[in-house]
C-alpha cells in the first residue's frame, strides 16, 4: 500500500524487506522496520534521514504504518521509541499495543508511566 506523507513524500509499506519507507521520488527519506512474531507485529526502530527531519516525516510514516496494521487486525509490540512516544501523544492508536507483549518502547504509551 502507498500512502502520500507529504505534499511530495509518499509511504509505502515494503513487505518484503519488512519496512515502512517514506519516498522522495525514488530516494528512501525514512523508514520504519519492522519484524512479524507470533501473530503480532514488532516496531523495531524508525529512521528520518538528517535533511527532512522536524518536517513531520515520522509522523506521518508511524501514522501511515499503524493505520495499515490497525487494518489488518493484527497487535504490536514497541521496540522503538519513536513510536512509543508517537502512541503517548495520540492514544487512540494505543489499542494495538499487545498487553502481552508490550516491550520497553512502549513505556511512554502505557497508562501510568
Amino acid at each position: 500500500m502507498t500512502t502520500e506523507i507529504t505534499e511530495t513524500a509518499r509511504a509505502e509499506n515494503n513487505a518484503e524487506r519488512q519496512r515502512f519507507v517514506a519516498l522522495l521520488g525514488a530516494d528512501a527519506i525514512g523508514e520504519l522496520t519492522y519484524r512479524h512474531v507470533g501473530g503480532r507485529i514488532v516496531l523495531l526502530s524508525t529512521w528520518v534521514d538528517s535533511v527532512y527531519r522536524n518536517q513531520r516525516v515520522a509522523y506521518e510514516l508511524i501514522a501511515r504504518a499503524l493505520d495499515e496494521i490497525s487494518d489488518t487486525g493484527k497487535k504490536i509490540t514497541i521496540i522503538c521509541p519513536v513510536v512509543g512516544e508517537f502512541i503517548a501523544r495520540n492514544p487512540e492508536y494505543a489499542e494495538l499495543i499487545d498487553p502481552g507483549h508490550p516491550e520497553d518502547g512502549a513505556g511512554a504509551a502505557r497508562p501510568g508511566r
